[in-house]
Order: structure tokens, then C-alpha cells, then sequence
């Protein structure tokens, strides 16, 4: 039966003309006789895949697995500037340092003075106090090559 509102159409595959009602659309868009051309759709297509995503909440890396150590000659009051660390060995202007505070949290920064002496001055406040023997990161510097200025603690 032809409908007055069927209009004619080609099939995109073969070419042929069909009435609209004669046709399917594929997955693609594309509108084909369903006599001839019309396959379907592989199953497995339209599988949407769901990953489970988990913020990293601590995406600093770690650095004390690598690093050597020190120690702080004297306390450090909570929001200093400046410490005082009984070597120097493996500092730098800019280079990073880790200061084990009170609360036992590892708090990161960098160096703004030129360590010529133990006192070194942070680019930051330090968040909680720091009691003098806490131990102090030198991320650049493993334990070899710190040698013998290891506390028989750290060892």
C-alpha cells in the first residue's frame, strides 16, 4: 500500500529508490532498503566502558624513601621562616627541603638563602612547630653520600 506522505528515497548503499517506509537507518545514519542492504549493528558496539575514577588526594611525590637526612640544631617556632639544621651538606639556593614537624607531618618547601651557614631561611612559614633532633630531608642527597653525618638513629 502507498502512503501519500511516503516519500521516494535512495538507499545509500545500493543506489536503488525506495519509498521512506521501506527504509532503516543505520547505526552510521545512513538510510538503507531493509530487503537487501540492512545489516545489523554488531552487538558488542554500543558497550559503554565506565572507569572508576579516584582523585589522588596526595599527589606531591614523596620524597624522603630517596632522600638523606639531618637534623634540626635547635626548635623552630610554628609560622618561622628560618631553621636551624646541624649540616648543610647537600642544600642549595632554590634546592627542596622536608621538615618533620610536631604533628609528625612531612612539610616541603624550598630554600631562599645561600647556605653558607646551618641557618637556612624558607620560602614559606612552617605550618606547626619543630622541635630541635627532628629529622630534616635532603631530597637531592641519598644516604651513601651523606657518609658519617648520619645520627646512629638514622642508620
Amino acid at each position: 500500500m502507498i502512503k501519500s506522505h511516503d516519500p521516494w528515497t535512495l538507499c545509500d548503499s545500493c543506489g536503488f529508490q525506495y519509498r521512506m517506509s521501506h527504509m532503516k537507518r543505520t547505526w552510521q545514519g545512513k538510510y538503507v532498503c531493509h530487503d537487501t542492504c540492512w545489516d545489523e549493528q554488531f552487538p558488542r558496539q554500543n558497550v559503554k566502558i565506565r572507569t572508576l575514577i579516584r582523585p589522588n588526594i596526595n599527589s606531591r611525590p614523596e620524597h624522603s624513601a630517596e632522600a638523606g637526612t639531618t637534623t634540626l640544631a635547635s626548635s623552630a617556632a610554628q609560622f618561622a621562616t628560618q631553621v636551624v639544621v646541624t649540616s648543610v651538606t647537600g642544600f642549595s639556593y632554590g634546592s627542596s627541603i622536608g621538615i618533620v614537624l610536631d604533628n609528625r607531618n612531612t612539610f616541603w618547601t624550598t630554600i631562599s638563602s645561600d647556605c653558607s651557614t646551618t641557618t637556612l631561611t624558607l620560602d614559606d612559614r612552617l605550618p606547626n612547630a619543630a622541635t630541635s633532633g627532628n629529622v630534616v630531608y635532603v631530597p637531592g642527597l641519598t644516604q651513601e653520600e651523606f657518609g658519617d653525618k648520619l645520627g646512629p638513629e638514622d642508620i
